[in-house]
């Protein structure tokens, strides 16, 4: 693949994106955004740039929906588990599922979809509001993500999904052996 291809997930308003890097010795450059955003997500800018370091092998981090803010992830270093949940009641893919995997080096799934750093890119993808996200490392690595929100984190923005929704997410975390704190 190459920067210009992108992966149609089965929750509408979720893709996967690919960027280039230039790696050598010294270690690696990753270009976050080169090219810009789909569908103008970010129209009234970047609002919010963070880092979360995930250091606990199968220790979920996330674990909910954002009401407003859309971000866009980046895992720069490890080998996480992504699950998604479509939360929105509105939606056509309302209480689909899509989970994977973002590594550094490459890495067996099985039957759950790797995309790992290498050709000279990597992925990222965006997170419409309503759509839950739980990331969880699954090596001894410890997880970098970096995330643009296109707005500033408030407290009253954040929400979880409804019992019977988190059903749907379970087949999955068994799967992995994921522990989910609140």
């Amino acid at each position: 693949m190459n920067q210009n291809n992108f992966v149609k997930t089965n929750i509408d308003g979720v893709q996967i994106l690919f960027e280039n890097t230039i790696a050598d010795g010294r270690g690696t450059f990753f270009d976050l955004v080169k090219n810009g955003f789909p569908k103008n997500i970010y129209k009234g800018g970047v609002k919010h740039i963070y880092a979360s370091l995930s250091k606990t092998k199968l220790m979920a981090r996330g674990n909910h929906f954002h009401f407003e803010n859309f971000e866009n992830f980046y895992t720069l270093t490890g080998t996480a588990l992504w699950v998604l949940l479509d939360c929105r009641e509105n939606s056509s893919t309302y209480g689909n599922v899509f989970s994977f995997i973002t590594s550094y080096e490459d890495y067996k799934g099985g039957e759950t979809q790797v995309y790992s750093v290498k050709n000279n890119e990597f992925a990222h993808f965006t997170v419409p509001p309503k759509v839950y996200h739980l990331v969880a490392p699954l090596t001894d690595e410890p997880v970098l993500v970096v995330a643009l929100g296109s707005t500033p984190f408030k407290e009253k923005d954040v929400g979880k999904p409804k019992k019977e929704l988190m059903k749907n997410i379970n087949p999955i975390i068994l799967k992995f052996g994921i522990t989910i704190k609140n």
